[in-house]
């Protein structure tokens, strides 16, 4: 009985915890997509567009993209070559910090 209501006082701050990864998650993607779709529309991208494209195409798969890098989903140095090479570098030490947090 001590131990199931430990846990259920603990259960706040699950919640708690899991709504700040999804903020922290939702804001880094809106702001990656936003660079993105900027670069994508001013033309600077060469013939890695179709992989900027789809690790960041859209706001619900960037979401995905940053979920799968932290999780080990997917390496996350594959997602963040394309940004490196072809947006900034200074796009991939955001990333980097993005992975560290």
């Amino acid at each position: 009985r001590t131990i199931v209501l430990c846990i259920l006082g603990s259960v706040r701050s699950l919640i708690w915890t899991v709504a700040l990864l999804i903020l922290i998650i939702y804001i880094t993607a809106v702001c990656v997509t936003d660079i993105v779709s900027q670069a994508r529309s001013e033309g600077n991208l060469s013939d890695t567009e179709g992989i900027l494209v789809q690790y960041y195409g859209s706001l619900p798969r960037s979401v995905l993209t940053l979920y799968e890098a932290v999780a080990g989903g997917v390496s996350w140095d594959l997602v963040v070559q394309p940004l490196i090479t072809d947006i900034h570098p200074i796009v991939g030490v955001l990333f980097a910090l993005y992975i560290a947090f």
